[in-house]
């Protein structure tokens, strides 16, 4: 064996140059973990920007009645033909911001509606008031102001004259520096007749769009799940290696990545005239159509990574226990590749709640409040869109919306993930039990095996 005599000088050189190549290393190191916290932090900023953008606008308008409120306001027209001479002067303390009217008996105040619009409510009315005991419909059906009711228009006669005070000619009449409660109150004190007013109910409402959303999800989910877990199944289990199946595969990446307008626009050629015996609107179910195929590749692809990862033994050892091919389909593969279907599942709700572009030409941009599967309907997404496109986009509703969404995938997510670790756990004691099957069957065999020896 030859040996190589280094001279103190070599081995000085070759320290050096390990020493050289060490700090090169850590340089390299260090700066590809600056660059990776670097936009890392970056987009955790970034993220947390929006939200808090989002929870800072929307969360003063998120509420009960907005989740609950159609987007249509109800109005109802009213009238008192009775004429109040202010003989009686009606009394009441007026709590802060509330303005009363002596000669009604009711009382104003200001508020906004979810639009965030400035609106005026009665805040109390008096027992014996006129507008309790002579307020009459349209149709002279008797009728009451509650307390809570939104009073949008009133024509009132005032010294002879007709004196309109609505929210819509405020500008016009209301004084610069006086409120539109206090407003509604002095006129009202001034006048001896109402001749009709309107009271609003409801209205900027999301509840239409929220079934839709959730009408939307589980149509989707049923048109697709089925059909991609199945051809997920066949490609992992079935179908041979070959160059079809490769073809087929690479096709379902490729699909994966085609802009979510383009599904929009096959929406619209093919879905809507198949959902509408031939008219050009579309409807709830040519968007779940459309939706399914977006988020097929997702369900697909989640499916056949899961397949993948189960071992191999446990379908041999239940092949080696007589079962079939469905029976083994059914209680090995379909059992432990749950988690990838319930992440395909997660991945593709997510895509549903938050997708809009392929809506708007497969479904249309319509808020609709009576849902049904063959009209058309905006999702929450859409209805975002529907409160941005236009000149004064409403911020508020739409972050409260945003808001609604977050919690929606929140939500779901935290389900599906207790649903996983729940068949998880199952799957684990089933994987134990199988095996102490196919170790009793093989001890069984020996021992027949042997005895039939001894014989």
């Amino acid at each position: 064996m030859n040996e190589v005599n280094l001279t103190k000088n070599d081995q000085s050189i070759i320290q050096e140059n390990i020493k050289k190549k060490r700090k090169i290393v850590i340089l390299k190191n260090g700066l590809y973990r600056f660059i990776t916290y670097f936009f890392s932090s970056i987009t955790i900023l970034i993220t947390a920007a929006v939200l808090i953008f989002i929870f800072q606008k929307g969360w003063n308008t998120l509420s009960f009645d907005l989740l609950t409120s159609n987007n249509e306001k109800t109005v109802m027209s009213f009238k008192c033909d009775k004429e109040n001479d202010n003989s009686k002067n009606y009394i009441y303390t007026p709590l802060e911001n509330e303005f009363f009217s002596s000669r009604w008996g009711i009382a104003f105040t200001d508020s906004k509606d979810t639009s965030n619009e400035d609106v005026v409510l009665v805040s109390y009315i008096d027992s014996s008031s006129p507008l309790l005991t002579n307020l009459k419909d349209e149709n002279d059906n008797s009728m009451i102001i509650k307390k809570g009711d939104q009073i949008s228009e009133v024509i009132l006669n005032i010294d002879n004259e007709i004196i309109p005070v609505s929210l819509g000619n405020k500008a016009n009449s209301k004084p610069n520096d006086m409120t539109l409660a206090k407003w509604y109150q002095e006129t009202f004190d001034k006048a001896y007749k109402i001749k009709r007013g309107q009271i609003v109910s409801g209205g900027n409402g999301i509840r239409g769009s929220l079934l839709t959303t959730l009408l939307m999800i589980s149509l989707t989910l049923l048109f697709s799940l089925p059909l991609g877990i199945i051809a997920a199944i066949y490609l992992s289990i079935y179908a041979k290696n070959g160059r079809i199946s490769g073809i087929i595969k690479s096709a379902i990446d490729l699909l994966s990545g085609i802009p979510s307008i383009i599904y929009g626009l096959l929406g619209a050629i093919i879905f809507i005239p198949l959902c509408s015996n031939g008219s050009n609107i579309g409807s709830i179910l040519s968007g779940s159509l459309t939706l399914a195929l977006m988020v097929l590749p997702l369900i697909m692809k989640n499916t056949i990574e899961s397949i993948k990862t189960i071992d191999s033994s446990l379908i041999d050892g239940s092949l080696a226990l007589a079962s079939s091919n469905t029976q083994t389909l059914f209680k090995i593969i379909l059992p432990n590749s749950i988690s990838g279907i319930l992440t395909g599942t997660i991945l593709s709700i997510s895509r549903i709640i938050g997708e809009s572009a392929s809506l708007i030409y497969a479904v249309g941009t319509a808020i609709k409040d009576k849902i049904s599967i063959f009209e058309p309907s905006s999702t929450l997404a859409v209805h975002i869109w529907n409160l941005m496109h236009g000149e004064n986009p409403n911020y508020e509703i739409a972050c409260s919306i945003s808001i609604v969404i977050i919690f929606i995938i929140i939500i779901l997510n935290i389900l599906l993930s207790l649903i996983s670790m729940k068949f998880n756990k199952n799957i684990k004691a089933n994987s134990n039990n199988l095996f102490s099957k196919i170790k009793m069957k093989f001890a069984a065999n020996k021992i027949k095996k042997e005895n039939k020896a001894n014989v």
